[in-house]
């Protein structure tokens, strides 16, 4: 039996990162296309540019997440990652005092939600987030030692099920 966890709304700070970033854009264009004339390369560069980034961030915002029978899905617009259950080594809640030291490296700290790849300074490795808003966490770490972090309302049954699935394969793993 599958089981989704839909991710809830933007918080505040992302909400408030995007209209700023969505006026900053606005400004950019407008100025550009107010020093350069109706035409030329440069707008047409600089717009083309700035509507690749917006879609690419679009399309990677993050939908829900899906438990399933042998399988753990993080779901995006476009991208699906998933983590088998025979791969998953630890789930556990992170606390938000912890995620005061992860950085983006590539991705979204805010514009349309927190996503992407990250840096995480105490331990000095990686982590991918998949995020809407700041708080309620999940870290699922595989055998591989990849970490991957996510947000939901409903943490602690996303949690459980999590756990359940893992102990289902704990014993079939195969490396």
């Amino acid at each position: 039996m599958e089981k989704r966890f839909k991710y809830g709304k933007f918080d505040r700070r992302a909400r408030r990162i995007t209209v700023v970033a969505f006026a900053l854009i606005g400004i950019a264009v407008f100025l550009l296309w107010y020093f350069w004339g109706e035409g030329g390369y440069v707008m047409a560069w600089t717009v083309s540019f700035l509507m690749a980034v917006l879609t690419l961030y679009v399309l990677s915002v993050p939908r829900d997440i899906k438990v399933g029978e042998d399988v753990l899905e993080i779901r995006c617009v476009l991208d699906i990652t998933r983590l088998p259950a025979a791969e998953i080594k630890y789930v556990r809640r992170v606390e938000r005092e912890e995620m005061r030291w992860v950085f983006v490296l590539a991705g979204s700290f805010g514009f349309f939600g927190y996503f992407g790849i990250f840096f995480d300074i105490r331990n000095r490795e990686t982590v991918r987030l998949y995020c809407r808003e700041w708080n309620n966490f999940v870290e699922f770490t595989d055998i591989y030692g990849k970490r991957y972090i996510v947000s939901c309302p409903r943490v602690d049954e996303l949690m459980d099920e999590a756990i359940a699935l893992r102990r289902k394969f704990a014993g079939r793993r195969e490396v």
